[in-house]
């Protein structure tokens, strides 16, 4: 029954940020068949940023809330630690 509910709690997180970063998009997708005059290229590009950095940070949350999620990218990144250079003396 907890993990149910885990499951239900992490859905209703994921689509209400989902709805919260798409209010803005779906409120300017509106109003612009209605007032073309006012979306311009600099409007669609603040548009793009804001959904982006929004869908990042929901990324970040999506994986800190699953934990098979979170251990896969823990996996991942220790992995590419040894493709890092290592700090020893170099020349």
């Amino acid at each position: 029954m907890r993990r149910d509910l885990k499951i239900v709690r992490r859905i209703v997180l994921i689509n209400s940020q989902l709805a919260a970063v798409d209010i803005p998009s779906v409120i300017f997708i509106l109003i612009t068949p209605i007032r073309p005059d006012l979306s311009s290229n600099k409007w669609m590009r603040l548009l793009l940023l804001n959904a982006n950095t929004a869908l990042s940070a929901m990324i970040i949350i999506l994986f800190w809330i699953t934990p098979n999620l979170r251990e896969s990218l823990i996996e991942c990144v220790n992995k590419a630690k040894q493709y890092l250079p290592s700090s020893g003396n170099r020349v």
